[in-house]
């Protein structure tokens, strides 16, 4: 029997980690093709990529949202360089599930601009459907004088140290950093990482050798929230695992 106030209570939980999944960028089904494969020796842990992934000019990374055997969504990242060598990474990401009866849906777009490898501008914009009602979502943060992040937040504005992370995972760079903040509300949060494992992930119909990384964050409820994220040799994301209370959303690059 449906219990409206525990199923909407997983709901509000549910909706909290949506927004920690949307400051982005995944295994049962994705993984289920190569089950079957032999897996790669494991790793120990504590270990960090050895190579940092470089996107290249007008390159482009395709992730399919997967719930189940379901395709509910679709993240895709942009990127270019100006003349400075500025990079300009443009984020498109979208979904729409369904649990207890009950849909919810996100879109979100977000430009983000880099300096050697540290966030100089952003503007995320965000709606979020859920049974609890609609929600609009709008960051702006741009470097300030001193290096650090003038941000406009939901919350009002905000000054973001100049050593802290967005929570983008697109490039195994982000293990070097201790701080992450939320591109919505700029609230700082600790991680935690730990290399998992190798595993056999299929891109382009082969199957390409991963490390897998535990990354811990804390979610609004001030929880430890741990996903997934699964990297090749040279520093490229090539999956996610993402789980909240309704279950877990997997993220197969194309």
């Amino acid at each position: 029997m449906w219990d409206e106030k525990k199923d909407l209570g997983s709901m509000k939980k549910t909706f909290a980690s949506l927004l920690i999944l949307s400051g982005l960028g995944l295994s049962a089904a994705a993984i289920a093709d190569s089950a079957e494969k032999p897996a790669p020796e494991p790793v120990s842990g504590g270990e960090q990529p050895t190579d940092r992934w470089v996107p290249a000019d007008g390159e482009n990374l395709t992730f399919k949202v997967i719930d189940g055997r379901k395709t509910i969504g679709e993240l895709t990242l942009d990127f270019a360089y100006d003349d400075d060598g500025v990079l300009t990474i443009v984020r498109d990401h979208q979904f729409q599930a369904s649990r207890f009866f009950m849909s919810f849906s996100m879109e979100q777009d977000m430009t983000s601009k880099w300096r050697d490898n540290k966030l100089v501008y952003m503007k995320n914009d965000m709606f979020v459907d859920t049974p609890m009602g609609d929600q609009d979502f709008t960051f702006e943060a741009e470097e300030g004088q001193y290096g650090d992040l003038h941000a406009q937040t939901e919350a009002g504005p905000r000054i973001i140290p100049g050593d802290a992370y967005p929570e983008t995972f697109w490039n195994s760079s982000f293990f070097e950093n201790d701080r992450f903040f939320r591109a919505y509300l700029g609230s700082e949060t600790t991680p935690q990482f730990r290399k998992a494992g190798v595993d056999y992930v299929t891109l382009n119909g082969e199957d390409t050798t991963c490390v897998r990384y535990d990354v811990t964050t804390q979610n609004l409820q001030g929880e430890d929230q741990t996903n997934q994220y699964w990297f090749e040799e040279n520093g490229r994301l090539c999956q996610m695992a993402f789980t909240n209370p309704a279950g877990t959303f997997y993220y197969k690059r194309d």
